[in-house]
């Protein structure tokens, strides 16, 4: 005769008979596939704005959660890594088999991982990809393939005290001029942040250059200086600080009366080469939801200082003078990618920090060492050169670019 087991525990084991049995069987009935991990690694810039990471961090989450909420068999886990070490950080991941599926970064970055092998092309259809419009799409593809996607845009504007200066100075002579007068005008003593005063650049005394352009924010926030050249990324921290005293306006044009042609910096999505199908086909549809236009909408509204490439989306410049300037220097603005403009951005100091040979002579006309036509004249021989070689070689391999720069 059979052993018969308590009335209670018989009925919890066929309790949980049951249900092991309905999950089998539902499993198997929907051909549900296992949850599929993603590891997404984002460059958190390099900037000392505490808050501004502390935003990003915030507004990456609840995308995320939002996608996995649509996406129930999907987990998102997010890495949130200063710009100067995401570099690393990939390699070392890498080697091991375990590199990231989707990186979020400026160009520089995936310059240099894709050039040493770490990212891997995403392929995606034009029925997916075209709805979009997205800008400089075109700048990334590779024969069937794209190295990596566009995502956002941060312009570069002016920012100004109106307790010191109640109009923003429209043409670039104006500057030494206000500078002359007690008002402190800051200029970063990048070649990147620089480059569009080449025209009619002049070394006066009396202009404060420094030599990163955060640090030019850094002395505003202190009021040490009344105008500065920025990133629209700045324009809220700086609102933090000045309220309804801070300025905004395009960057001042040259004596022939053109608009400046800055140049915008770039954010990617690039993917890593260690995924599996599954997860690369994950990091593509996380991709696109980033890019649709509701998501790239709630980007520009929560993080102030980007700007859509998704050009379905409306920049309500109406609403917002700032953004109407942000909207006016991306309309003349200059946004070099990873694969053409390589040479061009090692011409002009990006590849060797403040010893780069550029950034060299545009200290020797700061400080007087040398006239400006004559740093000038110098600058626009070696950038040529830089970038006539590259076009000629037609490859992507270049001196490493320094890290976070574009």
């Amino acid at each position: 005769m059979p052993r018969l087991l308590p009335q209670r525990l018989t009925r919890g084991v066929a309790i949980g008979v049951g249900l092991a049995l309905v999950v089998l069987t539902t499993g198997c009935q929907q051909g549900e596939d296992p949850p599929v991990s993603l590891q997404l690694a984002i460059s958190t810039g390099q900037g000392s704005d505490g808050v501004a990471r502390a935003n990003l961090k915030r507004l990456s989450t609840q995308i995320a959660n939002e996608y996995m909420r649509n996406h129930p068999r999907v987990l998102l886990h997010l890495r949130f890594l200063p710009e100067g070490d995401l570099v690393e950080s990939v390699r070392s991941r890498a080697r091991l088999g375990a590199g990231p599926d989707l990186l979020i970064s400026r160009v520089a970055p995936v310059e240099i991982l894709e050039r040493e092998g770490y990212l891997k092309p995403i392929e995606i259809s034009p029925q997916q990809l075209d709805p979009l419009q997205l800008k400089f799409l075109s700048k990334f593809r590779d024969g069937a393939a794209y190295d990596a996607l566009p995502f956002l845009l941060q312009p570069m504007v002016a920012c100004y005290d109106r307790r010191r200066l109640p109009m923003a100075p429209t043409r670039l002579d104006e500057l030494p001029v206000r500078a002359a007068e007690g008002v402190r005008v800051g200029l970063p003593l990048q070649m990147f942040e620089l480059l569009w005063t080449a025209s009619d650049f002049e070394a006066d005394q009396d202009l404060i250059f420094v030599e990163t352009g955060d640090e030019l924010v850094e002395r505003m926030e202190r009021g040490q200086l009344d105008w500065i050249s920025c990133s629209s990324t700045a324009i809220e921290r700086l609102k933090r600080k000045l309220g309804p005293h801070l300025g905004v306006s395009v960057l001042p044009t040259g004596s022939d009366g053109k608009p400046a042609r800055p140049m915008a910096r770039l954010q990617l999505l690039s993917f890593g080469r260690d995924s599996t199908p599954a997860q690369r086909q994950v990091a593509t549809s996380f991709a696109l939801f980033v890019l649709n236009d509701f998501s790239q909408t709630n980007l520009i509204s929560k993080a102030f200082g980007n700007m859509p490439v998704n050009q379905n989306v409306v920049v309500p410049v109406k609403d917002s003078p700032a953004l109407a300037v942000m909207q006016a220097s991306l309309d003349h603005s200059t946004v070099p990618t990873f694969r053409e403009g390589v040479g061009f951005r090692r011409a002009i100091g990006l590849g060797a920090g403040s010893q780069d040979p550029l950034v060299q002579l545009l200290k020797q006309a700061v400080y007087g060492e040398q006239s400006p036509e004559a740093v000038t004249d110098a600058i626009e021989e070696v950038a040529e050169q830089a970038f006539l070689k590259d076009l000629s070689k037609g490859q992507r391999k270049a001196v490493p670019s320094q890290e976070g720069d574009l």
